[in-house]
């Protein structure tokens, strides 16, 4: 009899914390109630959904969702013809928090007539131009509402026609024909006297130039048709040639890879040219920016080949004789040793790992490794240069590396800058056992238990070496608590960041900006080794990343 008491005691609690949802669809143009529209409140963590709750609004616009769990959740309203979008400011991700025992009424869900852009694309002659990419550029940065599940944008059909759904407001139309060729590909040769025409990327109606550009105004509810975007050839722009030398003898499959963008931190696109039979390359019609190229070779998969990465900012003039060097991988020769592991010791299996660093993942570097003997001899081959952040698996809950050494010399941030190496380099890596440890509860600015597990949490040294994932980052779990394991001594700072609250990041480097910001913000700790540190920590409000936390 007790325990049934206490189970309806426990079941009339818990519906006691359950909350609620009521409110109106409207038409944000018309201000007009809105039927038909599928509101969603879905829960998540890092793992994926949790779970959803879900109501239809009725003919004035209505729509109720009773017994809600508290929590931070997902807004994904859904109806034809219309979307949802997030105006300037707002965050990046539409969410409703729901306390425990709150009913919310009165809420007012915007839905927008979706706008529609459509168009051909063509060439110089006129005809259709199938595989083109379309988009359309905010005339004004940032003014346009945030959509947090766009329309698709597929490339031009064969008929070199687009159509792109999207909010309301004044854009530039820009086409952008991907002009690189592939691994197997060979430039066209022409013995007419004629050229083969390679298109830039052209602004509507045929501008290579944004600023040369027509506006168009996408109207919410409407379709804004006829758009014809003429491609404009590529302009000479500037240049970057070379040769590569070092092929093996036969046919060759060489090609040369190039990455570009504002800085080696921000790369924004790649491409590729295949070398001529004298090993010569060219990439033509470049701009002023950041540029890395580097060569490869592929036989088929017996042989493969790649020089070292070579980086250039490009200016007011081009850049010749580029000498790209083809040679086999380099390799990686060392020892490991767990400091207090007596010699002679059965040491667990373990293995040495290069994880490529951030900003050559693009470059096709692999995670690579070698497996470490009884002896804790190891060694890693055909490793493509580039700078690798040196892992160890399996470790205990708190060992890390110690110390790592790269031809002798210290290094202190565990990347190991294989770029320039000539053909092979020895590692030194010793493993500690005790690494400090540090957790606590996330909260909120009112130093409440955050209502949501979507936070992530930074523990960084170095701003230029954030991590999105892995070694010095952690998720909060369900029950908004942290840890922290295996951190080398030393002095570092640390925040945590509700994902919820990012907006205005558009892109991994306006990503890596904001974490930057908030990395400068953040509180200052120093870890001695075996610390168990217990703190609490409050998010930082991305919108105003200035903003000391609160004590």
């Amino acid at each position: 009899m007790k325990s049934a008491i206490l189970l309806l005691l426990i079941s009339a609690c818990l519906r006691a914390q359950q909350g609620s949802l009521e409110g109106t669809a409207i038409n944000a143009a018309t201000r007009e109630p809105l039927s038909n529209v599928h509101v969603r409140l879905i829960a998540a963590t890092f793992a994926g959904i949790t779970g959803a709750y879900g109501a239809m609004s009725d003919r004035t616009g209505h729509f109720s969702i009773a017994t809600i769990r508290p929590g931070t959740y997902i807004l994904l309203p859904e109806r034809a013809g219309f979307l949802h979008v997030q105006a300037k400011g707002s965050a990046a991700i539409p969410n409703i928090t729901i306390k425990p025992g709150e009913h919310q009424t009165g809420y007012q869900l915007e839905m927008a007539p979706r706008a529609v852009i459509s168009g051909r694309v063509v060439d110089e002659a006129g005809d259709p131009v199938q595989g083109v990419r379309v988009q359309t550029v905010p005339v004004t940065p940032g003014s346009t509402p945030v959509v947090l599940v766009p329309a698709p944008s597929p490339a031009t059909d064969d008929r070199g026609e687009f159509r792109l759904i999207g909010p309301a407001g004044k854009f530039y139309v820009q086409a952008t024909v991907n002009t690189g060729y592939g691994p197997q590909e060979r430039p066209e040769k022409r013995s007419d006297g004629t050229s083969e025409a390679i298109y830039g990327t052209t602004f509507y109606p045929s501008s290579i130039r944004k600023e040369r550009a027509t506006v168009v105004e996408a109207v919410a509810g409407k379709d804004a048709g006829g758009i014809e975007i003429r491609l404009a050839r590529q302009q000479q722009g500037l240049a970057i040639s070379g040769v590569v030398s070092g092929f093996p003898e036969g046919p060759s499959r060489g090609y040369v890879a190039m990455q570009t963008g504002e800085s080696a931190q921000r790369i924004t696109s790649s491409r590729t040219v295949n070398t001529g039979a004298d090993g010569r390359f060219r990439f033509d019609g470049l701009q002023p920016g950041f540029y890395r190229v580097w060569a490869m070779y592929n036989d088929g998969g017996k042989t493969q080949l790649a020089s070292r990465s070579m980086e250039f900012q490009l200016e007011n003039t081009e850049i010749a004789n580029v000498e790209l060097a083809l040679s086999p991988g380099v390799e990686l020769i060392g020892t490991l040793k767990m400091e207090g592991e007596a010699a002679g010791t059965a040491a667990p299996k373990r293995t040495v790992k290069l994880e490529p660093a951030m900003g050559y993942f693009l470059a096709n570097l692999a995670m690579t490794g070698g497996e470490v003997d009884g002896g804790g001899a190891f060694r890693i081959g055909n490793i493509a240069p580039g700078k690798y952040r040196v892992k160890v698996e399996p470790l205990a809950e708190n060992a890390y590396i110690k110390t790592l050494e790269i031809d002798g010399a210290a290094v202190t941030n565990g990347m190991a800058d294989l770029s320039k190496v000539a053909r092979g380099a020895g590692a030194k890596v010793t493993l500690g056992s005790n690494g400090a440890q540090i957790s606590g509860r996330v909260l909120d600015s009112n130093g409440e238990r955050m209502p949501t597990s979507l936070v992530m949490i930074f523990l960084v040294r170095d701003p230029e070496d954030i991590p999105l994932t892995g070694n010095g980052s952690a998720q909060s779990t369900p029950d908004g608590k942290y840890t922290i394991k295996a951190v080398v001594p030393g002095k570092y700072r640390i925040f945590a960041l509700n994902v919820f609250d990012l907006s205005g990041a558009s892109s991994s480097g306006d990503l890596t900006d904001m974490l930057k910001k908030l990395f400068e913000r953040g509180e200052e700790i120093e870890f001695k080794e075996g610390d168990r540190i217990v703190k609490d920590l409050k998010a930082i409000p991305v919108e105003d990343p200035n903003a000391k936390p609160k004590k």
